[in-house]
């Protein structure tokens, strides 16, 4: 009875963990450990509702194809949250050896990973107001 009592409480406290922090820091966390080839940690910020469409095989070959074209992973040099579109997605301005990129992170209301995306950076000015 012990051990299933503190089972839950193991899991109760990842769970609370994961809401605490917010989309910025799960986005962050997930490309940290997607190009640190962390696959299984990596695996832990996608949202349940595509778990049948990403597995830590998907996110191994996917990095290998983008290091491939794009070089090394070096670092996340910012980000930037797009508050006027619906789903409210982040760009995080990445560093490769060969090219910056943006990736751009989807997340479901829980912050968890729907989905990211490759885009060429672009700059976006800060409006007067």
């Amino acid at each position: 009875m012990k051990i299933s009592f503190l089972t839950i409480i193991a899991l109760m406290s990842i769970n609370i963990s994961f809401s605490q922090i917010s989309a910025k820091e799960t986005g962050e966390k997930f490309i940290t450990s997607l190009f640190s080839k962390n696959f299984a940690s990596a695996i832990e910020y996608i949202d349940e509702s595509i778990y049948y469409k990403i597995n830590e095989d998907i996110l191994q070959k996917t990095v290998n194809n983008i290091e491939g074209k794009l070089g090394t992973f070096r670092k996340i040099i910012s980000l930037r949250e797009d508050t006027a579109s619906f789903n409210k997605p982040i760009y995080y301005y990445i560093n490769f050896e060969n090219t910056k990129i943006d990736i751009k992170v989807n997340f479901s209301d829980n912050k968890k990973i729907l989905g990211f995306f490759i885009h060429p950076h672009e700059e976006h000015k800060v409006k007067n107001q």
